[in-house]
C-alpha cells in the first residue's frame, strides 16, 4: 500500500507531503493540484518501467516557477509487509541543461536494496546487512537504471519494489478516447483507458473468474446486458461488442460494438472492470473524477460494490471527486483537501464535517474549514 507521496519543485508542489490510507478521497478546487498529484506518479512509473526518459517526464517547464533550484526530489513510502522508500532526484547541471537522474534509492526499512548515484550503480545483497554495494558500475544517467535491473536470487527485495510499481494505476476515464477494435492483447490499462478492448482481451485470458463476474454484475447494472465478448473479424483483429436485449416479440438479444454504447455505459463498464481486474492484493488505482459521464443512481451502487472488494480482496483505491454523491459518502471518513493561496504551493488538510450541513453542502458554501 501507498502510504506516503513526498515531492518538491514540481509545478505547484514544493516540500508537498501526503499520507495515505488503503482508501481515500482527495478534495480541492480546480487548480489545487488533484491531476498533478497523478501526473507525478504516473511519471514516476514510467520512469522506473523504463517507458520514458527524466527529460520528457521531467522536463524544466515542470519545475516550480518562482524556484531556482534545479532539483526535483520525489518520494514514495510503501507498504508491502516490510516498509519500503523510493527516493528520486532530477536536476540539470551544465548547458544545455537536460534533465538528467541525480540519484535513485530503494531501502527495505533500514537497509539499502538499491542505489544509482551521479552516474553509478550500486547493487546489494538483500540476503545480508551489508553497508557496501556487492557490485558498481558506470551507467547513463539520461535513463532510469532501476529500470534495467533484472530478478536474481539476491535481489528478491529490490524487486517486490518493482512489482509493486507496475500495479500502480493512475487514471482520468475518457469515452472518447475509448476504441473497441483490437489488433493485440495489452497488460496495463492506459491513463484514459483509450485501449480498453486490448486491455480486456488480455485480461478475460489471465483472470477468467474476475471476468465472470464482472459480466455478472453488469448484468445487474445495465439494462437489457447480457454478454461482453471479443470478437474476430480478421486476422488478429478482434471487436468488443455487447449483447443487449431489445423488448420485440420475443425478446431479442443484439449485439452492439463498444464503439456503438452510450459514453456512460463504456464509462460503467471500465469502472466495474476495474474493480474486478485490479483491486486486489497491493495494487494501488488512483481515479479522476470516476463520476464523469455516469447517471447518479448509478454511482452508489459502484462505490458500495468498491469498498466491499476492498475489505474481501485487498487493494488501495484513491479517488478524485467534486461530485456530491460521493463527497457524501466518502468525505467525512476519508477526505483530505488540496488548497492553494493564491499561485502559492500546495497544501493538504484532512476533511472536518460540519454537524449542521452535508458535506457537499458545506464545500459548495466554502466552509469546508469549519469544523
Amino acid at each position: 500500500m501507498l502510504k506516503r507521496v513526498y515531492i518538491d519543485n514540481f509545478r505547484t508542489f514544493v516540500n508537498f507531503e501526503l499520507l495515505l490510507g488503503q482508501q481515500q478521497l482527495i478534495l480541492g478546487l480546480n487548480g489545487s493540484g488533484k491531476s498533478t498529484l497523478l501526473e507525478v506518479l504516473r511519471a514516476i512509473k514510467k520512469l522506473v518501467t523504463g517507458d520514458a526518459q527524466p527529460d520528457l517526464l521531467f522536463p524544466e517547464s515542470s519545475r516550480t516557477r518562482w524556484q531556482t533550484l534545479t532539483q526535483q526530489t520525489f518520494e514514495l513510502d510503501v507498504d508491502l509487509g516490510e516498509s519500503y522508500r523510493f527516493r528520486l532526484e532530477v536536476d540539470s547541471p551544465g548547458s544545455p541543461a537536460l534533465r538528467r537522474i541525480r540519484r535513485e534509492l530503494v531501502t527495505c526499512g533500514a537497509q539499502t536494496v538499491f542505489e544509482f548515484v551521479e552516474g553509478e550503480v550500486h547493487l546489494f545483497d538483500d540476503r545480508s546487512e551489508q553497508k557496501e554495494p556487492k557490485v558498481r558500475y558506470p551507467f547513463n544517467p539520461f535513463r532510469s537504471a532501476l529500470a534495467t535491473i533484472q530478478p536474481r536470487s539476491d535481489n528478491t527485495k529490490l524487486m517486490q519494489f518493482k512489482n509493486w510499481i507496475e500495479t500502480l494505476y493512475c487514471l482520468q476515464l475518457n469515452p472518447h478516447s475509448m476504441s473497441g477494435q483490437t489488433a493485440r492483447e495489452e497488460s496495463e490499462p492506459a491513463f484514459d483507458m483509450s485501449n480498453f478492448a486490448s486491455w480486456y482481451r488480455h485480461m478475460i485470458q489471465e483472470q477468467a473468474g474476475a471476468a465472470s463476474k464482472l459480466q455478472d454484475q453488469l448484468r445487474e447494472i445495465i439494462p437489457g446486458f447480457d454478454a461482453l465478448n471479443i470478437s474476430s473479424f480478421g486476422p488478429n483483429l478482434r471487436s468488443l461488442e455487447v449483447d443487449l436485449a431489445v423488448t420485440l416479440s420475443p425478446l431479442t438479444t443484439i449485439p452492439f460494438t463498444f464503439d456503438e454504447l452510450s459514453d456512460g455505459q463504456r464509462v460503467l463498464i471500465c469502472l466495474y472492470a476495474l474493480q474486478n481486474f485490479v483491486v486486489a492484493g497491493n495494487a494501488c488505482l488512483f481515479l479522476d473524477e470516476p463520476e464523469n459521464y455516469i447517471a447518479l443512481a448509478e454511482i452508489q451502487p459502484w462505490l458500495m460494490e468498491l469498498r466491499d472488494r476492498i475489505e474481501d480482496c485487498g487493494g488501495q483505491v484513491i479517488l478524485i471527486s467534486h461530485h456530491p454523491e460521493i463527497i457524501d459518502y466518502l468525505a467525512p471518513e476519508l477526505g483530505l483537501i488540496f488548497e492553494r493561496v493564491g499561485v502559492g504551493p500546495v497544501r493538504v488538510r484532512p476533511y472536518k464535517p460540519n454537524e449542521s450541513l452535508s458535506p457537499s453542502e458545506q464545500i459548495a458554501r466554502g466552509w469546508e474549514d469549519r469544523g
